[in-house]
């Protein structure tokens, strides 16, 4: 029998005690990811060095086992403003942590439908947003509704079961967005499975880093790299998977990357990158083994056109060692939109290249702590 490449799968949850494997299901789990590698054991093998009266190897021993993998996931958010999003653990698994922003409102309710008033609301028909805090648990929707505008300032949906109320009880709000920023301490991890056609491979207390790549013409991605702990692979069916959670991505180009900003110029970009670069380490010792991140490093590259010095000077900016705020924001519709801040990037030595006869600058970056733990934010909204 032949294993077949095509038939692979990546389940990924957050473990509630380290290393303690809490069972992956291919139903709320999967991770529909491309660009598979998978290094199932790695070691650092000892040689035994024996003396002996003639030629040959003496063996090796094994100091050490871990695993690790790598794959990308489209950059693109959950369809509904605000949702935590489907690979959510491996952000987290990445010292990410994610937190809701939520805004309060006015509602009446009539005839099962819910009239929201909020000024400058900047909604469309077709939205799907979460809400909460109404009395009445009829008008409350944890998975999102679809709304329908009726003015700047109202929108309306859906609300089977609910009651009559010309001002709905409780502190109603619905969810403007879901962010992710850096943390330094209480790190989380994960389990992953990997099951190459029917060959199952565990890897437990996993922790790694994620880099975020956008380029024009291609689909933005966040590429994850992500060390556990090693374990026997078995025989085990593959799981039936669903990627439901996962929605269509779009292509980097005009109409759906937008707000492109840095040190408050609007570039051209052709392409950007933003590595968060943790320091990941296998640390083993007698009576432990785990798998710490211990520094991180955010660091990218835009490549733009060159401007006029008269537009901007980014070489003066490279010279003076002067940070500056990057922003960019990927997706044309609410709930699909990944939006990238960095309060303070620090750019390196600007570079001239060619593309296409056109000449554009390659800038390094690092991404700065202002405060601590806010180089950058991760924004699905």
């Amino acid at each position: 029998m032949s294993l077949l490449t095509r038939k692979r799968t990546v389940l990924a949850k957050i473990e509630s005690v380290y290393a303690t494997d809490p069972t992956p299901a291919g139903s709320t789990d999967a991770m529909l990811v491309k660009n598979l590698t998978v290094t199932p054991i790695e070691s650092e093998l000892v040689d035994r060095n024996l003396i002996q009266p003639y030629f040959g190897n003496t063996g090796k021993l094994m100091a050490y086992t871990f695993s690790k993998i790598e794959f990308e996931i489209e950059m693109v958010g959950a369809g509904v403003i605000g949702k935590i999003p489907a690979y959510d653990p491996l952000l987290r698994a990445c010292a990410l942590a994610g937190a809701a922003t939520t805004t309060s409102i006015t509602a009446a309710i009539a005839s099962e439908v819910v009239t929201v008033t909020k000024s400058s609301h900047g909604l469309s028909t077709g939205d799907y947003v979460i809400t909460s805090g109404f009395t009445d648990t009829a008008a409350n929707f944890a998975s999102g509704v679809a709304i329908t505008v009726t003015s700047s300032s109202t929108f309306t949906y859906a609300a089977p079961g609910a009651a009559d109320d010309a001002t709905a009880d409780g502190t109603p709000v619905y969810r403007t967005q879901y962010a992710y920023s850096p943390i330094s301490s209480s790190i989380e991890s994960c389990t992953l499975y990997f099951n190459v056609d029917g060959v199952l491979h565990k890897i437990t207390g996993a922790r790694g880093t994620v880099e975020m790549n956008i380029a024009v013409k291609q689909i933005p991605s966040f590429k994850f790299s992500l060390t556990g702990l090693y374990s026997t692979p078995t025989d085990t069916a593959a799981p039936s998977t669903t990627f439901t959670s996962f929605k269509i991505p779009q292509i980097a180009n005009t109409t759906h990357t937008t707000a492109f900003s840095l040190a408050s110029y609007s570039a051209n970009l052709e392409s950007m990158n933003l590595n968060v670069a943790n320091e990941v380490q296998y640390i083993t010792l007698i009576g432990s083994e785990s798998v710490k991140i211990l520094d991180r490093k955010p660091e990218g590259t835009f490549v733009l056109e060159a401007p006029l010095m008269a537009s901007k000077n980014f070489f003066t900016l490279a010279a003076d060692q002067t940070s500056s705020v990057m922003t960019i924001t990927h997706g044309s519709s609410n709930g699909y939109k990944v939006k990238l801040d960095a309060p303070a990037v620090l750019i390196g030595n600007p570079s001239y290249q060619d593309s296409n006869g056109v000449q554009m600058l390659s800038i390094p970056y690092s991404a700065l702590p202002s405060s601590g733990n806010d180089e950058f934010t991760i924004t699905l909204k």
